[in-house]
């Protein structure tokens, strides 16, 4: 691999002990009649982070331009090589199912990523919007990077390429201006193991560059819903952009440090999911606020943040979570002029019915009946 130590020898020539992959690479490359070839490794100062930055923002322009593109899918290594004569062993075919997740960047050169962003003409604004919320985030989180500092550095060329298409939007730290409320609504799945906070990764804490692990999202919300309202972006070179909202907070306590779920009152619970187990953390010196969304059939929706404890004002806070709704025992009462009623014995069944239709009505009138208080101004970082 080029590095600054080799970096002046390899501008000259290249050593005749390449691994066996990329030789057979430049085999293909001779056969096709190519003059050229791209490999990251080679093309890439390795330990030069500003030449790394500066590359990954034109991968999307590279592949997009490509001649042909090589897989070397058979080759588990750059030494082991893909052009090995083939077995003569005759093959045992067998069929078994499983869940396939996204271990390359082929994952990201779909059809999809394609049409969307590296051929503009035949996409529109609108479905690049939420085709990078539905598929291209997603697909990207999955990918096993070998820095987690490299989540939005390497996204980069994918995002100068987005922005051909969304030319009045501004890309801010894997989100974007227009659509920043919708894309705030990003979450992780606790399924896929423990997630954690990327440290020096330049990344806010709103921002799913800030974690380690797959994160979706549940479309719950369009850019033009919410009460809730960005007034400012504050960006700078030097640190992580701040969001500047106005909107609606309600006090929510942790009784439970390993559970999923945050106290509004007695018997009064909102389901979280946890950015990084980090946010678990119980103690009474941290005050937790829902950050409330809108509300809908699953519940009210937003997200969950943590005071910064660093700032003086009382005014800057940090997104910990992702709250998706009443818990069950909640979700089985409804809402009136006392408050929430407990829906009766007999209606312990969760198959729906008059009680979970008056749950999802109670919802909508609880998030209505905060957002007649007065919204709060503050950071969030």
């Amino acid at each position: 691999m080029t590095t600054l130590s080799n970096l002046e020898a390899y501008t000259v020539s290249l050593p005749n002990d390449l691994p066996q992959t990329f030789q057979d690479a430049l085999k293909v490359a001779r056969a096709l009649e190519i003059p050229y070839i791209w490999i990251d490794s080679l093309c890439i100062v390795q330990d030069s982070p500003e030449d790394w930055k500066h590359e990954a923002s034109l991968m999307a322009q590279v592949y997009a331009n490509a001649h042909v593109t090589i897989f070397a899918d058979a080759a588990p290594n750059s030494t082991s090589g893909f052009l090995s004569p083939p077995s003569r062993k005759a093959p045992q075919r067998s069929v078994c199912e499983c869940e396939c997740s996204a271990t390359s960047l082929r994952t990201l050169r779909t059809t999809s990523v394609m049409k969307h962003f590296l051929h503009p003409q035949d996409s529109d604004v609108s479905s690049a919007e939420a085709n990078w919320r539905s598929e291209i985030v997603p697909a990207y989180t999955e990918l096993d990077l070998t820095f987690a500092t490299d989540r939005l550095p390497a996204i980069q060329g994918l995002a100068n390429a987005a922005q051909r298409l969304r030319s009045n939007d501004e890309y801010i730290s894997g989100l974007w201006r227009n659509t920043m409320k919708a894309d705030l609504l990003w979450h992780r799945n606790a399924a896929d193991g423990n997630n954690h906070r990327i440290k020096d990764g330049g990344a806010p804490t709103w921002s799913w560059g800030s974690v380690t692990e797959p994160i979706y999202y549940s479309d719950r919300i369009t850019p033009s819903d919410s009460n809730l309202q960005i007034l400012d972006i504050i960006t700078s070179e030097e640190k992580p952009p701040v969001l500047v909202i106005r909107g609606h907070l309600v006090n929510v306590k942790l009784d439970d440090p390993y559970s999923d779920t945050v106290s509004l009152g007695p018997d009064d619970d909102l389901r979280v999911e946890w950015d990084c187990e980090g946010g678990r953390t119980k103690s009474n010196k941290i005050s937790r606020y829902f950050l409330v969304f809108e509300a809908d059939d699953g519940g009210p929706f937003g997200l969950l943040l943590n005071i910064d404890r660093n700032d003086p004002t009382g005014q800057q806070f940090r997104r910990v979570g992702y709250v998706h709704g009443h818990s069950i025992s909640k979700w089985r009462r409804s809402w009136g002029s006392g408050g929430w009623a407990s829906s009766p014995s007999e209606a312990s069944d969760t198959s729906g019915g008059i009680w979970e239709d008056a749950g999802k009505e109670g919802a909508r009138e609880w998030v209505d009946e905060i957002f007649k208080g007065e919204p709060v101004t503050f950071r969030l970082i």
